[in-house]
């Protein structure tokens, strides 16, 4: 029969199974589930000085997350950046150990000298005190369909001389399958908003998350419409190598996406060489909305021109930005087949936007605005005159910079 001490040790382990369901079905906070599970363990005595976890994400930036609890100093978040997994540190780590060879456990005890010759970071964490150190590998289903999130990997420190006992070990063992479940609902959600951020924009992502998925379900919304457009694109892309031709476009491309973000608009479309952005007037005036849209057109003409130099510089071909702005009514929503949608803004104005970029070349200018963006931008600008606009019945006043 079990004594009083090992059914209260048992309940106790039972109640942070209870927490970890909790946390898992009403909370979205990774760090948070991390950091209260390493808190419950110390409180049942486990002499846990570090806890680590680790898994891969899908992110066009980041290759996998990290987050490190300390007992004492709390939580720290890392993200890795793709083709680290080829640096120095990630090769003599022994989480890569495991992650390659997949080994479900490895336990060095660090105060006898285990580990530290072949993995550096052992010997960095024996010198900062630590005594014992085990590893668990937990894999999310078929690996092989499972690609994207293969599973987790969890470290687990201690720095009391001895280590870790078998039986502390076990209770921690115990309690990471309900922890994986836990961590695997929560990296799925942050890996759709990555995706969705990464591939339709943060606000329309949010929007499709919050239910906005059925075809037809848009609104109107009155905006400051951006079309930008690489001139010559197709030429250069006849002459370049297809991999240069792809890392240039992505320098051009990026630089205006940075500029359109940093002053408060929305990229939504990438139309090739090009690309389709808002500036909403849902919550800020239209005066405001225009000079945004124009300050940004300005600032991605400015670091196309520096990308050029740079170009120019390794003999490198040129491409030249050319910027329609318009102010006008949108349908913002979802557009498409009933299994496949997209979610944008469309409507006469945002054709009359590709209509005046279209003349850009034409009329030798790198910015050209409509008459109803023009009325309402504060900037003072010069008038083109009257221009036909394809599939517009009525000739259209065009403005530039002066």
């Amino acid at each position: 029969m079990p004594s009083a001490k090992d059914v209260g040790s048992q309940r106790e382990v039972d109640a942070i199974k209870a927490w970890i369901v909790r946390q898992g079905l009403a909370s979205d906070d990774l760090p948070g589930l991390l950091g209260g599970f390493c808190e419950r363990i110390v409180a049942l005595g486990v002499p846990l000085w570090r806890g680590h976890m680790s898994l891969a994400t899908l992110h066009p930036m980041y290759e996998a997350i990290g987050y490190t609890w300390r007992r004492g100093q709390g939580m720290t978040h890392d993200q890795y950046h793709h083709g680290l997994s080829s640096g120095e540190v990630w090769q003599r780590s022994p989480l890569r150990f495991l992650v390659e060879n997949r080994v479900p456990r490895l336990r060095h005890r660090l105060e006898r000298g285990e580990g530290i010759d072949a993995f550096p970071v052992l010997a960095d964490l024996r010198g900062e005190g630590g005594t014992d150190w085990f590893a668990r590998l937990i894999a999310f289903g078929d690996h092989a369909q499972r690609a994207g999130l293969p599973g987790m990997v969890t470290s687990w420190t201690s720095d009391r001389a001895g280590g870790f006992d078998d039986a502390e070990i076990a209770q921690i063992d115990g309690l990471l399958a309900t922890l994986a479940l836990a961590v695997y609902r929560l990296a799925l959600l942050q890996v759709a908003v990555d995706l969705l951020d990464a591939y339709v924009g943060p606000e329309p992502g949010r929007r499709i998350l919050s239910g906005q998925v059925r075809q037809g379900t848009a609104q109107q919304l009155s905006a400051a419409i951006v079309i930008a457009d690489l001139r010559g694109f197709t030429a250069v892309a006849d002459r370049t190598p297809a991999e240069r031709l792809v890392a240039g476009l992505n320098e051009h491309l990026g630089a205006v996406v940075e500029a359109v973000e940093q002053h408060g608009g929305q990229v939504l479309k990438f139309l090739g060489d090009g690309l389709l952005a808002v500036f909403s007037l849902e919550e800020r005036a239209a005066e405001a909305a225009c000079a945004d849209a124009l300050a940004a057109a300005q600032a991605a003409l400015a670091a196309n021109a520096t990308i050029n130099g740079r170009r120019e510089a390794a003999g490198e071909p040129l491409l030249a930005l050319d910027v329609a702005l318009h102010l006008g009514e949108v349908m913002y929503g979802n557009v498409g087949s009933a299994r496949r949608l997209d979610f944008t803004v469309i409507g006469p104005a945002v054709n009359e936007a590709s209509r005046i970029e279209a003349l850009c070349e034409p009329l030798g200018c790198h910015v050209l605005m409509s008459a109803a963006f023009a009325r309402t931008c504060p900037q003072r600008l010069r008038s083109l005159g009257q221009h036909t606009l394809r599939g517009v019945a009525s000739p259209q006043e065009l403005f530039t910079l002066p």
